[in-house]
């Protein structure tokens, strides 16, 4: 059995009259938090527990008067008395080493005479099975159920943490200790969380040697589990919450951020499966409230993420000599989805495309995983195969070209369309001048004199925008059209 709620383990008392299958069984029980104590002559504490059970036979049974409260009120002082006397019973019988044997992890344990001993072997028990908890000295926060005083300490640290890491001490006032204060020193000062690197101040994994050098691996490990599929966080809570790590819930709450932090630049973060690009006071207050709705998942470093990463780095003209990171990818990612946000309806919706552009437009319109969709589904919907890639690495070099000559075609294909009607009016007309100052004067001059009296409403509005004065070509047929 794993400890539950605020108990980090648990003393089982055994009063049985076979004994020997007993010790069997409990030294066979091993790698959790629990101290055996076997009683091996259970007759005085069975004499007690048989008087209890007479005098409440005697309370249900023979006093048949329910109104005699005289008489229930003597069989409920005996009761109290007996249950009295169980409880010192067992409790003195708890010590004598004749008439009990205690067991952990297997073994038979010597020494436990009293109450002194047995907290200073419950210690030893949980240095074993805790291993990994780190040392952190803050009553405060180093509880199952923080006060409700905990949350503004809580907002206030996380507010100078991500408005001023670079700064010594966070910003916090040298002469002055308020409990956020002391929650930074004790966090992340000591541990080496948050020190001085070259000039700046930054946030940083602990110290070697540190307490907290476990957790941080355990986080970590998590964290690279998560390279092949998104991770809820509540799955790294409950890795925190069982041993060998055993975190109550107070440090949880702060450490689980921190954390975050420190390693910002090596995973993306989703909210219900939406991309949430960096951490904020307002997903800091999220993950207080639900945190079961936001996932991890860490950048995988692969030869051909990495090409791809710099192919998108060249068409977009930014340097390809660059780690990816949280702020390289979303510096990457960005230029692109905003390109797409600020096409037109008709760049959005037009069947007019080769089926590069439709692919590459369909792609990024549909996004909710950047990193599945920059890395896997347009470089495969644009003919570049992760398998053909890996058969051909030359064939990569071409996709930037492939990239930006969707890019072109979306962003040109509304003017196109512009140049198309251009050409059809034109045609209809059969002007011959295309430049549009010549033209434009010639239609007006052919249709300014006719009589819209004669015309219908919907005719006049078409016939007031054919000779209306536009500064340029795209606004007049955007207009007539």
């Amino acid at each position: 059995t794993v400890a539950d709620g605020e108990a980090d383990g648990y003393i089982n008392l055994i009063f049985s009259n076979i004994v020997e299958d007993i010790r069997n069984q409990v030294q066979e029980q091993k790698g959790t938090a629990i101290l055996y104590c076997l009683y091996k002559n259970i007759k005085p504490i069975a004499d007690v527990i048989f008087s209890i059970d007479k005098l409440q036979w005697v309370k249900d049974f023979y006093i048949a008067d329910e109104t005699d409260k005289v008489a229930i009120r003597e069989i409920d002082k005996q009761i109290q008395y007996e249950q009295n006397l169980l409880t010192k019973t067992v409790s003195e019988s708890m010590f004598d080493p004749n008439g009990v044997e205690w067991y952990f992890n297997g073994h038979f344990v010597e020494n436990i005479i009293d109450s002194k001993s047995l907290t200073k072997y419950l210690s030893e028990v949980s240095s074993l099975i805790y291993d990994e908890t780190p040392i952190f000295k803050n009553e405060l926060v180093n509880k199952f159920k923080p006060s409700g005083t905990i949350s503004t300490a809580r907002q206030i640290f996380f507010n100078q943490l991500l408005e001023h890491s670079s700064e010594e001490n966070l910003g916090f006032p040298e002469d002055k200790f308020p409990p956020e204060k002391s929650i930074y020193l004790s966090l992340l000062k000591e541990n080496g969380l948050h020190r001085q690197i070259g000039d700046a101040y930054m946030l940083s994994e602990p110290f070697e040697g540190n307490s907290f050098n476990a957790l941080w691996k355990r986080c970590n490990d998590f964290l690279v589990s998560s390279q092949s599929r998104q991770r809820k966080l509540t799955e790294l809570v409950k890795i925190l919450q069982q041993p060998p790590l055993r975190l109550k819930k107070g440090l949880i709450d702060f450490w689980l951020p921190v954390f975050l932090m420190v390693k910002k630049e090596e995973y993306a973060l989703y909210s219900d499966g939406r991309y949430i690009p960096g951490i904020t006071k307002e997903v800091l207050d999220l993950f207080q409230k639900n945190l079961n709705q936001f996932s991890i998942k860490a950048f995988s470093m692969s030869g051909v993420k990495m090409d791809f990463f710099q192919q998108y780095r060249k068409a977009i003209s930014l340097s390809a000599d660059t780690v990816l990171s949280e702020g390289s990818f979303v510096e990457t990612i960005k230029p692109i989805l905003s390109f797409y946000r600020h096409l037109n309806t008709f760049a959005k919706t037009t069947k007019v495309l080769s089926p590069n552009a439709k692919n590459f437009r369909d792609v990024v319109a549909h996004a909710t995983d950047p990193e599945k969709t920059f890395f896997e589904e347009l470089p495969d919907k644009l003919g570049f195969k992760e398998v053909v890639i890996m058969q051909n690495p030359d064939a990569i070099d071409s996709f930037v070209d492939v990239l930006q000559g969707t890019i072109r075609e979306l962003r040109s294909c509304y003017d196109n369309l512009i140049s198309k009607i251009e050409d059809c009016i034109l045609e209809t007309l059969k002007i011959k001048e295309k430049e549009y100052s010549i033209y434009k004067n010639s239609i007006e001059s052919r249709y300014k004199n006719v009589k819209g009296d004669l015309m219908s409403e919907f005719t006049k509005r078409f016939h007031s925008r054919v000779v209306a004065q536009f500064p340029d070509k795209k606004l007049w047929i955007e207009s007539i059209s």
